[in-house]
């Protein structure tokens, strides 16, 4: 499994991208599961950005519109603050729920997942080299 992350991160190293005048990118989230994106700017400061991937034994789907304002000028102008809305949609496979504090175990199951997401975050574009960190 880590020669499949090593050459995701490869193939998104090879991406060659301007990182002050680009219009997409693509990327990849690791939290709860492993989320794939993609990022299209419809202007300067308005995106709208797609993801799928796996997550907590299922699969999610959604959107995100997204804007983004300068931030922390002070120390770079690379810095942006983003923010935005959006919907998602999947399933997962569940043992287990909680109800006031309480958690109820059961047989396996199919769950469907829909729901609306916000988004609020801080992201860093190096200016060498195709890269943007961010933390939502």
């Amino acid at each position: 499994m880590k020669i499949f992350y090593i050459a995701i991160l490869f193939l998104l190293f090879s991406i060659s991208l301007s990182a002050q005048n680009y219009t997409r990118d693509a990327g990849i989230n690791f939290g709860n599961g492993l989320i794939f994106t993609y990022r299209q700017f419809y202007k300067e400061d308005m995106a709208l950005e797609l993801y799928g991937g796996y997550l907590n034994r299922g699969m999610v789907f959604g959107g995100l519109r997204e804007y983004f304002k300068p931030a922390l000028t002070k120390y770079s102008d690379d810095f942006k603050l983003k923010y935005g809305f959006g919907v998602h949609t999947g399933f997962n496979y569940t043992n287990s729920y909680t109800f006031l504090n309480r958690e109820y175990q059961y047989d396996w199951t199919f769950s469907p997942l829909f729901g609306m997401d916000a988004i609020v975050g801080l992201e860093y574009c190096f200016t060498e080299v195709p890269v943007i960190v961010s933390a939502d």
